[in-house]
Order: C-alpha cells, then structure tokens, then sequence
C-alpha cells in the first residue's frame, strides 16, 4: 500500500489522498489518542474503504469497540444500510431504505459543510463520519453527546438512530425530557408507547432544529391546550419534522393526535368508534368516521367513493403481548353475486359537506381459534386504488375525471380487550321422523300440466326440541344427504312444514322405494352466499346433531299416494315412515 498521508485540523478532522489508504503504521497517527483493540481498528478499516459516492457513519455502543452502529449511504444508488456490527461474530438489525433525490442533495450539501472539533472525544462518545470530496476521502471525528446539529441531521435523513445526548446547553432540557414531558399524562384508550427507535430520531429533530424544540416545549403537559398545540404542530409541518409529528399520535390530547393525523395523513382523516370490549367470535361493530380540509386535498381529488366500500375495509389487530399480527376484512359485501357496475353515483363529494358516518362489522370469527382473550392494539385501514375497480363500468379516461381520492388511510390505534367466549346453546327443532307426501311438479318446461311426485317431508307433528351448544358468530346451516350422497344445502335450521322438501323422487318410475335420509345440522364461520359450499375442514366448520332415517315404501302405498286428490299443500294421504 502507499504512504498514508493525513492532515489533522484540531486533532479531530482527517483528509487522506484516495489512493494511498490503509497503513496500519500510519493510522495509529489518527487515532494514537485511543486504547486500541482487533475490533477498534476492523471499524476504522471499514470507513477507509468506502466507495466514492458513499458516506459512513458509526459509533460504539456504550463505548465498546466490539459492537459498532454503523450506517452506509450510497450517493449514487440512493440505497441506505443501517446495521450493528458485533466483531467476529455477527451483523445484525440489518436495514435498507431508499433516499430521495432531495435527501441526497441535501446530505451532500451537508457534508461540505462538515467541520471539526475543538478537541478529540472520549472513545464512548467517537462518533466518526468518512466520506470522499473531490477526490480524497475525509474522516471526521465527533463527540456523539455534543455532535453538531448538521451531524444529527445527516442521521435524520439517512434513517440512522443516534442516541440522545445526555446533556444540553445550560437552561436547555434534553430532548429525551421533553419527550417524556409530551408524553405525560392519561388517555383512554391508552395510547401505545414510541418506539426506542421513534424517540431517537425524534431527539435528533429536536436537536437539529429550535422550531422543533420549541413545539416540544409548547407539547409539554403544561402547555398542551388551545392554541398551544395548533401552534405546536404547526411548527412540526414547518420544519418536516416527521418523527416528531409521528409522536405526536401518542400525546394524551385529542387535538393535538388530529392536528397530527391531518398533518401526516394528508387532506383526508378517518377515526374509527368502537367497543373497546368484546367476546372471542363476535363481531366488531365500528363506526367510521371522515374529516377534511378542502384546501389540503391533493389537487383533482373532488370525491369519495363509497360503491362496494367493504371491499378496501380492513382491520388489523396486534396482540400486545406476542407482536403478533391478523388482518380481518368484512364479509364479501356483493354476497358472491356479479354486483352493479359502479358509475360514481355511490361517491360522496368532498366538497366541505359532512360525511355521514361508515356503519362495518369486522368478522372476529375469521379468527375465532387464533384470538385468544386478551387484549389488543387495533386500527382501521382503507386502501383505495388509484387505478379503476373491477366493478367499474365507464373508461379509464371518466374514471380520472371522476376526480375519486385515492390512496391509504389508518384510524387512530385502540385497545380491544377480548375476553373468552360465555358458552351458550340454541333450541333448534329437529325432526323425530319423516313422512311421504305428494307434491305437484312439471317435469319438463312444456308440460302443461302437473305430475304428481313422492316427496319427502318433515312435518311440524313430528317436530322435537333439542338444545345444541353454539359459538359466537358462527352461522347455522343444513346438509341433507341421500343415500349417503349430499343432497340439499341450505342457510338455517329446517322449518317443520316448510316450503321445501327433504327429498323429491323425480325419477320415481314403480316398484318399491328403500332410501335413507341423513340430515345434519352444522355451524360455520363462512358467511351463507351465493356458491357457498360449508363442509369439514372449511372455517369453523362443526356438527351441531345429526341423525340418518331409514324409510321403506311398497309399491301401492306410492301409487295410491300419487294417485289420490291430496297435494303437498293439504298435506293428506301422507304415509310416515321412522
């Protein structure tokens, strides 16, 4: 390798020639101040060869050399890496986002602003910065506690967490204080906490800017009333300080969470009202609610469709002790039918009107084995495409000028307490036997005339009460079988002199009749429509009581059934069988 050549401004900024990196000899020179270690000097090598478009940043956690925080910003991919390197074992927490061409314009003006310390800092506190300008490669040493505010924006936009300082200038609070200072007091709900990693880049917004920290001032519990907040996120905007804004969500004072929403979401806001206890399989009844500025609206939005509105619902559930995560979308809302086209006269204008509240109940029984009681942080969602549905029946060029708001909205996150099931049954009435009747028919289109069929009927002087163990949100449904074979499918209990048949013999053409009936009363967690075909192993499938009837007829007894004057409707000349 070449000579290692280096200029060192206040003992703490480093310029060295891009192509005469790497004497181990000669870095001893930079860093002669530190305890040196196998891990201390992989770390220093990492930032010595970096790519010329690219930046590296890292510190040492808790001052040791072993685990260092490291971020990689590529200048010319817009790629960002951000990982924990624990030397000679792992790397780990590895994550890669995407920059926008502002933020790369921005970090590098920010890096040609870059100046040194006054003094070298302590090993727990290095922070160091390596990047290439104009050809050499610049190694900037900091002291993370005291790092400059043009330093904590280059983590801020890179993604990267750096930890709060744990001083500030004299009369100054430190932002981790007027964080938690925000975050006091009570709400109900109660609100989720921010994240390690929210209220670090939170910090660093704090820190790199005063707008920013005087909002959080105006945030602090004593301050959070009128005005005091809408001035306060009105800063927060100002400043893009989205992290901030983000922490806002979790601030106990409702007008701050929406001034927030409105802010992060855009011009459109949904909030979501619904019980906040609940039993396992029951369904969740919520109340959607719209609120908006006009002038906030992206430019062409003039209207929200609500046509087929249950198809972009969704809600998600996250178990507060696992993390676990469901998504339970309502219940198909065109019942399996080809529904009406949509032709837009389903939107409502936003036009500054009020819009009436969204009544959806959200299926809990899709989840009826998985959502055990406890309690949950949930939230509303509603995605709508910018792209024309399926359902929609005029071109892509009417669909534009429809001027439909499109993209993703999310309510406020609530806490749902779901608690076990309280076992329950249902009297259902079944048959104890089943008769042969008459029943008038045309066989074919063009009869004029009706033939009279054996039929298979469950009468109401047959009818016995049985109680059968229910779940919640499960629907009840009917298989009949004959000869083993389904038959008839339908939604509910069979009603004893109902309508419809257990059993027609179309086909009846003489001779005596043996057949066997088997009827089987079930629950399910699919919801009746059109196609719906329940059946073991489908969703909450389970048999409620079943029972198989053996009936044997001899020829004369049908004959002179069919023969006589008697229909179904006077329900006479009927032959029972057990």
């Amino acid at each position: 390798m070449g000579r290692f050549t280096a200029v060192v401004a206040a003992a703490t900024a480093i310029v060295v020639s891009a192509s005469t990196l790497g004497d181990s000899p000669q870095r001893s020179l930079v860093f002669d101040g530190y305890s040196r270690s196998e891990a201390f000097d992989a770390n220093v090598a990492w930032h010595e060869h970096l790519a010329e478009h690219e930046i590296r940043m890292s510190y040492f956690h808790d001052g040791n050399p072993r685990i260092a925080m490291r971020c990689a910003a590529d200048l010319s991919s817009y790629d960002v890496t951000t990982l924990r390197e624990v030397y000679d074992h792992a790397t780990q927490a590895q994550k890669t986002r995407k920059l926008s061409h502002a933020q790369v314009l921005t970090i590098r003006n920010l890096l040609r602003r870059l100046s040194p310390e006054d003094k070298e800092p302590k090993l727990e506190n290095l922070l160091i910065v390596s990047c290439v300008d104009g050809g050499e490669r610049i190694i900037h040493l900091f002291d993370r506690m005291k790092a400059p505010r043009d330093v904590i924006r280059l983590y801020d936009l890179t993604g990267a967490y750096l930890p709060a300082a744990v001083g500030e200038p004299a009369g100054e609070r430190a932002p981790a204080e007027l964080i938690a200072a925000a975050m006091a007091g009570e709400n109900y709900p109660t609100l989720p906490r921010l994240s390690t990693e929210i209220q670090g880049l939170a910090a660093n917004e704090i820190k790199a800017s005063q707008d920013v920290r005087r909002a959080y001032e105006l945030l602090a519990a004593e301050n959070q009333k009128g005005a005091a907040s809408t001035e306060a996120v009105a800063l927060l905007e100002k400043q893009n300080a989205l992290r901030c804004l983000l922490s806002c969500l979790c601030v106990p004072h409702e007008d701050v969470q929406l001034d927030a929403l409105r802010s992060v979401e855009g011009g459109l806001q949904m909030h979501a009202t619904a019980p906040r206890v609940i039993e396992q399989g029951m369904p969740l009844q919520v109340k959607i609610g719209f609120r908006y500025e006009r002038n906030r609206l992206d430019p062409g939005i003039e209207r929200l469709n609500a046509f087929l509105r249950d198809e972009f619902l969704e809600l998600l559930l996250t178990d507060l002790q696992t993390d676990k995560t469901w998504t339970v979308i309502p219940y198909d809302p065109t019942a399996g039918m080809p529904p009406p086209f949509g032709t837009g006269r389903a939107a409502v204008p936003l036009d500054g009107s009020n819009i009436e509240p969204w009544q959806v109940r959200f299926p809990l029984v899709k989840l009826y084995d998985e959502l055990k009681p406890g309690t949950y942080l949930a939230r509303v969602r509603f995605t709508f495409p910018k792209e024309p549905t399926r359902y929609w029946r005029g071109t892509e060029a009417e669909w534009d000028e429809a001027g439909f708001w499109h993209g993703k909205l999310a309510s406020s996150p609530f806490r749902l307490r779901v608690l076990a099931e309280t076992p329950e049954t249902r009297a259902v009435l079944i048959p104890s036997k089943l008769r042969l009747r008459k029943e008038l028919v045309r066989l074919r289109e063009d009869d004029v005339e009706e033939t009279g069929v054996p039929a298979i009927y469950f009468d109401k002087r047959d009818a016995e009460q049985v109680e059968v163990p229910v779940r919640n949100g499960h629907f009840i449904g009917t298989w009949i079988y004959q000869n083993g074979e389904p038959s008839t499918l339908q939604g509910g209990l069979l009603k004893p002199d109902g309508p419809n048949a257990i059993g027609v013999w179309y086909d009846y053409q003489g001779g005596d009749k043996k057949v066997s009936y088997t009827i089987e009363v079930f629950e399910t967690a699919k919801a009746p429509q059109h196609g719906w075909m329940p059946g073991r192993g489908s969703a909450g499938y389970r048999v409620l009581w079943k029972k198989t009837f053996q009936l044997s007829f001899r020829e004369d007894e049908i004959q002179r059934l069919i023969a006589g004057r008697a229909n179904v409707q006077r329900k006479a000349l009927a032959v029972e069988r057990y």
